[in-house]
């Protein structure tokens, strides 16, 4: 459809976001029909976009379930929960969190397609306490694999040993880590350590790419985060 029948059929609020993966954007909430307008312009190259109504909620009202398939068999599974997101759409903070209607609408929205990898489903948790599908994510791991990893369930060793022929590893998951992308919200970390609610319970804390046995890749990301906050800078103080 177009944009102007999307305005009709879905109306506000409303969620848009690139049907390819690694768009110019993440999501954008347009609250008007000029707004999304401007928007599909602005963005030709990034269409087409998929178009839903915008569930009522902050970050924390987002869960997902990540499962490895061998013909719908399913070898893993993961259950997750946001934190927060920077930019909207991308998770920068997530922790391990089973949840069994999570996982019951994942097995629903893939039952039946005969799928063989990892896939996944993202899901929203409206105030009524009904649960509205988001985004699935088909043939490869997220960008938090990082969380499930640190929690007992290594998607990747999964798929390898399945992919080689071997046998599965019985894989239980575990809480013993949060995630925190600190290449998309460097100061993420801070923001949790401030949120009266939140506490890592015994928990550790796990990183995009700081790991105690290798500084390298940590160091490589810092020098990258400064020079865009430099950027960043600069071109809020009129400089090129």
């Amino acid at each position: 459809m177009d944009a102007r029948t999307a305005v009709t059929t879905i109306g506000f609020p409303m969620i848009i976001k690139p049907v390819r993966p690694l768009g110019g954007f993440k999501t954008f909430l347009p609250t008007n029909a000029d707004e999304l307008l401007r928007w599909t312009e602005i963005h030709q190259p990034d269409l087409p976009f998929m178009a839903q109504r915008f569930i009522p909620g902050d970050d924390r009202a987002i869960y997902f379930s990540a499962l490895y398939l061998d013909a719908g068999k399913v070898l893993a599974r993961f259950d997750g929960h946001k934190l927060r997101s920077r930019p909207l759409g991308h998770t920068t903070i997530a922790e391990s969190f089973r949840n069994e209607e999570v996982y019951r609408q994942t097995l629903n929205f893939f039952d039946g397609l005969n799928l063989s990898g990892p896939v996944s489903l993202e899901v929203k948790k409206a105030p009524d306490d009904s649960y509205w599908v988001i985004e699935p994510t088909v043939g490869r791991t997220d960008f938090w694999v990082g969380l499930c990893i640190a929690n007992g369930i290594n998607l990747p060793y999964v798929e390898y040993r399945h992919q080689t022929g071997q046998s599965i590893p019985d894989l239980a998951q575990q809480d013993q880590a949060i995630w925190f992308n600190e290449e998309s919200d460097p100061f993420g970390r801070f923001w949790f350590a401030g949120q009266a609610d939140l506490a890592l319970k015994g928990r550790r804390a796990c990183y995009l790419y700081l790991k105690q046995k290798d500084a390298e890749p940590a160091k490589l990301a810092l020098k990258k985060i400064g020079m865009q906050l430099g950027r960043a800078a600069a071109k809020r103080l009129g400089f090129r």
